[in-house]
């Protein structure tokens, strides 16, 4: 296991690699080396600290960081060799490559390092997008975008592109995502989207959405369905009887999220056995596979483990909390490897420009839109079976 912290932070310009107790100097940023102090790396060692809730490694003392501060400059500007002398530098070095292989190898002992940088690699791979400047402007000036602070970060920059936006799955307790910085197109509404422009002559702007995604992960999590629409299959399994595809859904929210069984009532026939759905519903969603699996490593631990090994505290030990946690969690990975395959095997101008949690937003050439439309219409994940996305136009 190589661990590196980058070049940029020594005033020799040389990368330190350490590798089984041993250092060395390096002019590469080596590809197969994760890397410390430098969080827009794909293979960031940062993240990996948040998820395991434990501080990052010190590379400079706190007192020296702290004085920079004051002055405004941040602790990842400054070269770790130019503010502190040979024996605290050696000191905060060695001490962050040891705490640094300890939580890699508690991660990897997880099982989940490497779903983990996969996920992580896959938020760094987006580029550049731009918007039509004028109709956002005339957007906020007529106020069909209320809120300010949210549109402003959809304003051009001077090179007529948007910021990049920088994406976060460490700061929510199942690894939902967040944007840290540049345009907030989660909390954006929905019409903002219409607004972005290809950077191609004839391109679009497409968006491509896991269908279902939750509720298939749960089926799959211990069996498989090669059904388009889960709420159809459950439908067959489950209900003897047509029903629409909208009292499913409701089924499933009674089932595993604790909804209200009295919205089930009026929308089934007199005499149905709703408990009895309920259950049957439970089964087909491996409910007490998951709860029974995760309450003992809960009991063990005071964790849970998602599909993949990620770790996550619960709020309390509620089943349905514990549940719902399992499922969400999941389900970010899943879209996250789902769209990092995708990335990988599309031409290489498809433009990746946003994710909105299991949706991905991209910038099309006109050459490239029925080959992607193609690529991107199902994906493999390991050991959990195949999921189908949806291909739409964004107009």
């Amino acid at each position: 296991m190589k661990i590196l912290i980058p070049k940029n932070k020594f005033l020799n310009c040389k990368s330190l690699v350490y590798e089984n107790s041993n250092f060395s100097w390096s002019n590469n940023q080596e590809e197969e080396c994760y890397v410390l102090g430098d969080r827009e790396h794909k293979k960031s060692i940062d993240p990996v600290f948040e998820i395991l809730s434990c501080g990052l490694p010190i590379l400079i003392n706190s007192k020296v960081a702290k004085c920079f501060r004051a002055l405004g400059v941040q602790s990842s500007e400054i070269p770790i060799d130019a503010v502190q002398d040979s024996k605290q530098m050696i000191e905060n070095i060695s001490n962050a490559f040891s705490k640094s292989e300890w939580a890699l190898n508690e991660l990897k002992g997880l099982g989940y390092l490497d779903t983990f940088m996969k996920c992580n690699s896959t938020l760094k791979s987006l580029q550049r997008a731009q918007i039509n400047e004028s109709a956002i402007k005339l957007d906020i000036k007529l106020k069909k975008i209320k809120n300010m602070s949210i549109a402003s970060g959809f304003l051009p920059k001077r090179d007529g592109y948007l910021e990049l936006p920088k994406y976060s799955i460490t700061k929510t307790l199942t690894g939902r995502m967040t944007v840290t910085s540049g345009p907030q197109i989660l909390t954006a509404p929905k019409s903002i989207r219409k607004r972005l422009k290809s950077v191609y002559k004839g391109g679009k702007i497409v968006q491509i959405d896991f269908i279902s995604l939750e509720p298939r992960v749960a089926i799959q999590i211990d069996g498989k369905t090669d059904e388009k629409d889960v709420y159809s299959y459950l439908s067959k399994k489950i209900i003897d009887f047509e029903v629409p595809r909208s009292v499913v859904k409701k089924l499933v929210l009674c089932s595993v999220y604790g909804a209200s069984e009295s919205t089930l009532k009026k929308d089934l026939p007199e005499g149905v056995n709703i408990k009895d759905l309920i259950q049957k519903t439970k089964e087909e969603l491996n409910y007490n596979f998951v709860i029974k699996n995760q309450k003992e490593n809960y009991n063990k631990t005071g964790k849970i483990f998602n599909f993949f090994g990620r770790p996550i505290i619960p709020q309390s030990a509620r089943d349905s909390l514990i549940y719902n946690n399992y499922v969400q969690s999941t389900a970010v990975d899943v879209a996250l490897l789902g769209f990092g395959k995708i990335i990988k095997k599309s031409p290489k101008r498809v433009r990746p420009i946003f994710f909105i949690h299991d949706a991905m937003l991209l910038d099309l050439h006109p050459d490239d839109i029925e080959k992607f439309k193609n690529l991107s219409s199902s994906v493999d994940i390991e050991n959990l079976g195949n999921f189908p996305l949806e291909f739409q136009f964004v107009e």
